[in-house]
C-alpha cells in the first residue's frame, strides 16, 4: 500500500471535524448548514474533469515528475467519489483538491513563477486603460466592462490561449459587453450605496480591479477589499492586492467622474475608521462602544480557502459585511460559494460549462450578474 492518505480521507475528514474544512463542507459537530449557509451553486458531473484538469496544471507546474503527477491524482481520483456533493460548491472541491496536491508535492505556493509572468501582462493592459478611461464619456461602465472582460487568467495560466494574444482576447471580450446584466442597474446601486465589500478574484486582473476600486473611492464609496489567504491557484492575495497599486484610502487617486456623477465628498466621509491590515481586533460584540470597530481596508481571507466560507465570515469580512450597502464579486468561485445577504453583483467571464449553464448564457460570455439583498425579494409580488 502506498503512503498516500487512505480512500476519501481528506474530503471525509472536512465533515467529521471543526474548523476551516468541516465549515467549508457545511457540517459542525455532524451537524449540516442551513440552506441559507450553503454555497450558491452546486457540483455538475462536468465539474470532475475541470477538477482533475486544474489539479493536474497544479502539479506540472512543480514538478515534470510524471510518477509526482500521476500520484497527485490518484489521491484525489481517491477521494472524489467519497466526497458529499450535495453540500460542497465545485469550489470548496476544488481547494480540497488543491491542498491535497500542495501536501503531497511538499509545495505552499504552486504557480509563483507564472504569477509574475501574468502580472507583467495585466500592469501593463491596466496602464493603457487607466488612460483610455480618462477619455470614455461613461469611465463607469467603461472600468465595469473591463473588470469582468480581464477574469480570463485561468485560461491564460492553463494554456488555452496558448497561440492567442490575451490582450486581443481582453479587448474582444470589452467590446462584446456583458451578454447578461445592466451596468445602468449596478450605476444607480452604487449611487445609493455608501460601504462596497470588492472581492478580488486573480492576481493579475487585480490590476484592472485596481482602477475600479480607485473608481468607487472617487465617487466617495468606503471600500473593502478581500484578498485570498494563498495556497491556491493564481488568486489575489494582499501581496497581489499591493502591487496592482491598491493603497489605503487616504493615499488613494481619486478615479475620473461619470457624466452626472454627483459630488460625494472624500473616500473617507462617513466611513468607518479603517485600521492597519493584520492589527490586532477585539469583536464588535465584546466592546460596548456603539461606534463600530476600525476593520483593514484590505481584509485577508482564510489560506486555502476559494470563494466565500463560514469560517471566512467569521473573520473581518463577516464584520464588513454587516456593514455593507453593495457587494462587488469578481469570478467563479466568488459565485459558487457567495451567499448573498447584501446586493450584490457578480462580475465575471462564464468559463466553463456548468457555470454558463446556470447563469444560462454561451460560454465564454461575460456576466454581470445581479441578486438583489433579501428584503428586497421578499417584497417583490409572488410570480403567479
Amino acid at each position: 500500500m502506498g503512503s498516500g492518505p487512505a480512500r476519501g480521507e481528506w474530503l471525509r475528514s472536512r465533515t467529521r471535524r471543526t474548523g476551516p474544512r468541516a465549515l467549508a463542507a457545511g457540517r459542525v459537530d455532524g451537524r449540516s448548514r442551513t440552506a441559507g449557509e450553503r454555497g450558491r451553486m452546486k457540483p455538475l458531473p462536468g465539474c470532475l474533469p475541470c477538477i482533475l484538469h486544474q489539479t493536474l496544471q497544479v502539479a506540472r507546474s512543480v514538478s515534470d515528475d510524471e510518477w509526482s503527477q500521476r500520484k497527485v491524482l490518484n489521491e484525489v481520483l481517491r477521494a472524489l467519489p467519497d466526497a458529499e456533493w450535495h453540500q460542497s460548491s465545485p469550489a470548496e472541491l476544488l481547494a480540497d483538491a488543491i491542498a491535497s496536491a500542495r501536501g503531497t508535492l511538499k509545495v505552499r505556493a504552486p504557480y509563483a513563477d507564472l504569477r509574475a509572468q501574468v502580472g507583467e501582462v495585466f500592469a501593463g493592459l491596466a496602464e493603457d486603460l487607466r488612460a483610455r478611461a480618462g477619455q470614455e464619456a461613461d469611465p463607469f461602465a467603461f472600468l465595469v466592462t473591463a473588470a469582468a472582460a480581464a477574469n480570463l487568467v485561468d485560461e491564460l495560466v492553463f494554456a488555452r490561449f496558448a497561440r492567442k494574444d490575451p490582450t486581443q482576447v481582453f479587448e474582444q471580450a470589452l467590446a462584446q459587453g456583458f451578454a447578461v446584466g445592466s451596468v445602468d442597474v449596478l450605476r444607480e446601486t452604487v449611487e445609493r450605496a455608501q460601504t462596497v465589500v470588492y472581492f478580488l478574484d486573480n492576481a493579475g486582473e487585480a490590476q484592472i480591479d485596481a482602477l475600479l476600486v480607485e473608481h468607487l473611492r472617487g465617487l466617495g464609496k468606503t471600500v473593502f477589499v478581500a484578498v485570498r489567504g494563498g495556497g491556491l491557484l493564481h488568486d489575489a492575495t494582499p501581496e497581489d492586492a499591493l502591487a496592482a497599486g491598491l493603497a489605503p484610502p487616504s493615499t488613494a487617486d481619486p478615479a475620473p467622474a461619470s457624466p452626472g456623477d454627483a459630488e460625494r465628498g472624500s473616500p473617507n466621509d462617513g466611513a468607518p475608521v479603517f485600521s492597519e491590515p493584520g492589527a490586532e481586533q477585539t469583536p464588535e460584540s465584546a466592546s460596548d462602544d456603539p461606534a463600530p470597530r476600525a476593520l483593514p481596508w484590505l481584509i485577508e481571507l482564510p489560506f486555502g480557502e476559494l470563494g466565500v466560507s463560514a469560517v471566512a465570515r467569521s473573520t473581518d469580512l463577516g464584520a464588513a459585511l454587516e456593514r455593507a450597502d453593495l457587494v462587488l464579486a469578481k469570478g467563479s468561485a466568488n459565485y459558487e460559494t457567495l451567499r448573498a445577504d447584501r446586493e450584490c453583483f457578480f462580475l465575471l467571464r462564464a468559463k466553463c460549462g456548468p457555470v454558463a449553464a446556470s447563469l444560462a448564457v454561451p460560454q465564454g460570455s461575460l456576466v454581470l450578474h445581479h441578486v438583489k439583498a433579501p428584503e428586497a425579494r421578499a417584497s417583490e409580488p409572488a410570480s403567479v
